[in-house]
């Protein structure tokens, strides 16, 4: 049986009468709002920080999973990055050294034309 409001009225008028103002007032207060059924015991505190606790590890466990796939990835990203890079220092430093063998020897061949006249 769930007790209304009206219930707790008239019990808290009462007690007035039998016990006093004073007393009425403390057990009243001391009632819960809505019944002894929506109070948390120690049992139910105990077992909720239980199944937080698990959750929590669980969630820690994922989450190091995650960061480990993370930094796997990272890590193959830099070493492809790193290759284009050197692919593409080698591609232009082989492409300037033909540009200046091209360019010295368009110097040399003159100059060797008009040393040996």
């Amino acid at each position: 049986m769930s007790i209304t409001q009206s219930r707790r009225y008239e019990m808290h008028e009462v007690l007035r009468e039998k016990s006093g103002v004073g007393v009425a007032d403390t057990l009243v207060e001391h009632l819960p709002p809505e019944g002894w059924g929506d109070v948390a015991t120690k049992k139910d505190l105990s077992q909720v920080r239980t199944e937080l606790q698990m959750e929590i590890a669980l969630l820690r466990s994922e989450l190091h999973q995650e960061i480990a796939l993370l930094r796997s990835e990272m890590i193959q990203m830099e070493e492809r990055l790193t290759m284009k890079i050197d692919l593409a220092i080698a591609k232009a430093i082989s492409n300037q050294n033909k540009w200046m063998i091209g360019f010295m020897f368009s110097l040399v061949v003159p100059m060797s034309i008009a040393l040996l006249r």
